[in-house]
């Protein structure tokens, strides 16, 4: 809805106006999604496309308008401007798709052939011919919006040299011929200057516009480089912040945990940049909780060992009764076992317990 928006109507962009889109989507080439994302080459092909397509309807209608009086001079006409018709109908599926060239030429041959046709009826110039030699200017207009600016030009050679031909070679009656000798300079002149003179003035204009298109896209092709870039760097900004906020988080968990919360944990958000590194983190400290857990109970038993060890030393080197320690571990219950395994043998045998056990 944007981009419909900042792009207005034109009959050669992306957003034709409304009374010409049904032509657009019979006779032009087909326009992907998302067009105004395009590369210039492109736009500027679906342009042509478009232009050829408003140069097809001009024909067509022109030839509708003349099967009018066709019908009902007499002159046997009408087929051949039915026949045109075919000829521009088929142009319109080959411009649909995307042959331009092909569509133009095809188009550009008939205007040829036709307006040859009008002029050389019957097989002899006479003086009623003199105004259709200009009728050749109408091919060379039409090829405007059919080919680059530089086909103007060619078409102008083309149409300057069969006019040239037709009146130096052609077959003439008496009285243009007379008239040809007395004024030979305007009848050449005329309508020769009045073809370059259109072709010259439509290459100018033509090479004008497609300067300022030309202008006019690479400015928006900047605007939305532009835009890409700013968008580029709000994400990378943005990334940038996660990324320092994240690396807080593991700081500060790493920093908890070194003081002995062994209940800490790093959170972060799923997709972060550096969440699957939190994870393994985590992995490491919860494992290492659990390795801490197990050996707990053997530091404990380590512990109490070297109590007793450390209280028959003293027992020995003193020569007072041994008195063990309470340590809480299973070594307390092998002590007592073996106390009162040595005390029941020495009872037997008249003796005393070696040492003393509380509840012994």
């Amino acid at each position: 809805m944007q981009s419909q928006q900042s792009s207005p109507y034109s009959i050669t962009g992306l957003n034709p106006y409304p009374w010409i889109r049904w032509w657009y989507r019979l006779a032009a080439p087909k326009v992907p999604p998302r067009a105004e994302e395009l590369p210039l080459k492109e736009r500027e092909f679906l342009r042509r496309g478009k232009l050829t397509s408003i140069a097809l309807l001009i024909q067509l209608v022109e030839l509708v308008v003349q099967m009018i009086p066709a019908s009902h001079d007499g002159t046997n006409s009408l087929p051949a401007i039915l026949m045109s018709t075919a000829f521009v109908i088929i142009a319109v599926f080959l411009n649909r798709a995307g042959k331009l060239l092909w569509a133009g030429l095809l188009v550009i041959a008939v205007l040829e052939v036709g307006m040859f046709s009008v002029v050389t009826f019957r097989g002899v110039l006479d003086i009623s011919k003199i105004p259709l030699v200009f009728i050749l200017t109408q091919p060379l207009l039409v090829s405007v919006l059919l080919f680059p600016s530089w086909g103007v030009l060619v078409m102008a050679a083309v149409n300057m040299t069969m006019t040239a031909l037709i009146l130096l070679l052609f077959p003439k009656t008496p009285e243009f011929q007379a008239f040809l000798q007395a004024n030979a300079g305007p009848m050449f002149g005329v309508p020769l200057t009045l073809q370059l003179l259109c072709a010259l003035v439509c290459y100018i204009v033509i090479t004008s516009l497609q300067e300022s298109l030309i202008r006019a896209d690479r400015a928006e092709e900047v605007t939305r480089l532009q835009k890409v870039m700013a968008e580029q760097a709000r994400q990378e900004l943005q990334a940038k912040r996660q990324l320092e906020t994240n690396i807080q988080e593991i700081i500060t968990g790493l920093t908890r945990f070194s003081n002995g919360d062994n209940q800490t944990r790093i959170q972060l958000e799923q997709g972060s940049p550096l969440w699957p590194i939190a994870g393994s983190i985590n992995n490491i400290v919860s494992r290492f909780v659990r390795l801490r857990e197990q050996e707990r109970p053997m530091e404990l038993t380590m512990l109490a060992l070297r109590a007793y060890l450390r209280e028959i030393q003293m027992a020995r080197t003193t020569g007072k009764p041994l008195s063990l320690p309470y340590t809480g571990t299973e070594m307390d219950n092998l002590v007592r076992e073996l106390l009162q395994y040595a005390g029941a043998q020495q009872s037997q045998q008249g003796g005393r317990t070696p040492g003393s056990w509380p509840g012994v």
